[in-house]
């Protein structure tokens, strides 16, 4: 890129004095000397559009190309750090901040996920102890209608036993209350993420599109190049007509004799100025060959960072895809967690329906046949709704299992 900034310094540095007479007044013979310090003063020029070119945008887009990368692939420890105050800058603080706040949402995730892990399995736990203490309860029902003593002291031990169930349940209601709330937080969480990818997303489609504008300006300036080789080109093809035209000249002077020598003269030095055109044209039909190759190669460099950002939009696209997905996924676990919650209170009022009914059943002690058949089909249908909630458990816990995967593929 320097060189390209060089040789395009140095070309115009070169052209400019073939149309000075247009601006200024070159006295003859200083055209050489100022030749000589437009040249110097297009490379000059060359080297500080270059350094401004490479300051501005060159090195700020590669670097940040680079870390939003690693970004794409999962590394929220990545850190821009560009300070710019021009739309780059803007760019890199933006990625920057999006990075850190997606890092929290991340963590806030993935406490809020084995929180309800926790929950999910707690709520597991007492609902097979809930079903195993209603067996119990059922074996102990079906004995009881023996005698009326035995009636009344399993009844105890039953009522003892329900108690214990509905102390459970209330636990795992509170729990499963928690796990609500939970669950909406960490929807809140997920739909902020979506949101923010999003944003990011749109920030690679501005970048891709400033991406495709220079690298239209580079195929211009291929254009502008080919356009001042054929400008050089016709210089050289005067410089040889010129050239003619003064042997000419001083063919005629030799032939005039002592009267041609003032024109012979002239002749002569108009002769040396379209050799030195001509040596000109020359070194800027060189010049702008190599610089030809050097816009060339910054067309290849800027078509492969087009190609670059349009694959990490793609990635940014795919990303966005993943969260859509955990959205999805934390909508689903919401709605488990609320079935869960109504089956825990249904199985709660049912387990002080078996209260009330085991008080009832101690004071009509000689109904106590009638009674525990009673109490032994209420019990099995609390099995049942254990069943039924230890499927919403399972369930819980897969959701989980699968958002922790979603999870793990991001590093913060």
């Amino acid at each position: 890129m320097l060189i390209a900034m060089l040789i395009t310094g140095a070309a115009v540095g070169l052209i400019f004095p073939f149309f000075a007479e247009i601006f200024v007044v070159v006295k003859a013979g200083m055209m050489v000397y100022f030749i000589i310090s437009c040249l110097f003063a297009g490379i000059i020029l060359g080297i500080a559009n270059y350094f401004i070119a490479k300051k501005i945008l060159y090195s700020p887009i590669l670097r940040m190309i680079g870390k939003v990368n690693e970004l794409s692939q999962g590394n929220l420890t990545v850190k821009i750090g560009l300070n710019e105050q021009d739309f780059i800058g803007q760019l890199a603080k933006s990625i920057d901040i999006l990075a850190q706040n997606f890092a929290k949402i991340v963590i806030g995730a993935r406490k809020a996920a084995e929180e309800v892990g926790l929950v999910g399995n707690n709520v597991r736990e007492t609902t097979l102890f809930c079903a195993q203490t209603s067996h119990q309860a059922v074996d102990i029902a079906g004995t009881h209608g023996e005698t009326a003593q035995k009636q009344l002291s399993s009844v105890d031990e039953v009522n003892i036993v329900t108690k214990d169930m509905a102390l459970g349940l209330r636990k795992a209601g509170t729990n499963v209350d928690k796990a609500v709330v939970s669950a909406h937080e960490f929807s809140l969480i997920a739909g902020q993420g979506h949101h923010l990818i999003e944003k990011l997303n749109a920030g690679m489609q501005a970048s891709l599109q400033e991406a495709l504008q220079a690298q239209h300006i580079v195929l211009q300036l291929q254009q502008n190049t080919q356009l001042i080789h054929n400008i050089a080109q016709l210089i050289q093809d005067i410089s040889g007509q010129t050239n003619l035209l003064a042997l000419n000249a001083s063919i005629e002077a030799a032939r005039a004799g002592q009267e041609g020598r003032g024109f012979m003269v002239v002749a002569n030095e108009v002769k040396k100025l379209s050799e030195a055109s001509a040596s000109a044209a020359r070194q800027i039909t060189a010049l702008l060959g190599l610089m030809q190759t050097d816009v060339g190669a910054t067309v290849k460099s800027t078509e492969k960072c087009a190609d670059t950002l349009k694959s990490e939009t793609k990635t940014m696209s795919e990303a966005q895809t993943v969260f859509s997905q955990i959205d999805v996924t934390s909508e689903q676990l919401k709605i488990n967690m609320n079935s869960a919650a109504s089956e825990l209170q249904i199985a709660l009022n049912r387990a002080q329906g078996v209260l009330k009914t085991m008080d009832n059943f101690k004071a009509l002690s000689e109904a106590s046949a009638g009674c525990a058949m009673e109490v032994g089909t209420m019990i099995e249908e609390q099995v049942e709704n254990f069943k039924t909630l230890e499927l919403q458990a399972d369930s819980l816990s897969n959701a989980v299992n699968l958002l922790n995967r979603h999870l793990e593929s991001i590093k913060v």
